[in-house]
């Protein structure tokens, strides 16, 4: 007795929404751009202007990258390690800050490059399940929203993992 099995067969998606007929890329990218030039200036310029003072929970993520840079490890405001708030933001502020050489202004700069960042991930599902029209709407929605501007322009680590 003999049984032939089948292989199920996978259908691999087109990803027709990055390229156009002849393989060249689509409008999306230069669309993305646009999107993200037009947040950028936004979110610099409230983190500039109505962004004075760095919130608590911005201090303790500048304090650990701080901790970080002298090897003291993941160390708060209080002493012994820190285990309130997450890591992330810590390490790629401490990485920030060797090339600024100031900590608060390296979490500045990963709060705003990751807030900013948000409108990529929300452009291409976008894209992706209703059409380049929702994508760009999409987009402007990210780019416009009060609460994600204002987000960008403070010290939270919730600015890391949105784009995530």
């Amino acid at each position: 007795m003999s049984s032939t099995a089948t292989i199920p067969t996978v259908e691999v998606e087109d990803h027709h929404y990055l390229t156009a007929e002849g393989g060249k890329p689509r409008a999306t990218w230069r669309t993305l751009i646009i999107l993200l030039l037009l947040a950028l200036p936004l979110r610099v310029y409230w983190m500039a202007q109505k962004t004075p003072v760095i919130t608590v929970e911005g201090s303790e993520y500048v304090r650990m990258a701080d901790s970080l840079i002298h090897g003291k490890g993941l160390i708060g405001n209080f002493e012994g390690p820190e285990t309130m708030y997450t890591p992330l933001f810590s390490v790629l502020t401490a990485g920030m800050s060797m090339l600024t050489g100031k900590s608060e202004l390296a979490a500045h700069l990963v709060s705003l490059l990751f807030g900013t960042a948000l409108i990529i991930p929300v452009f291409f599902i976008a894209n992706k399940m209703y059409g380049p029209r929702v994508a760009v709407i999409a987009g402007l929605l990210v780019d416009f929203h009060p609460v994600l501007v204002k987000l960008a322009a403070s010290i939270y680590n919730e600015n890391v993992y949105l784009p995530l």
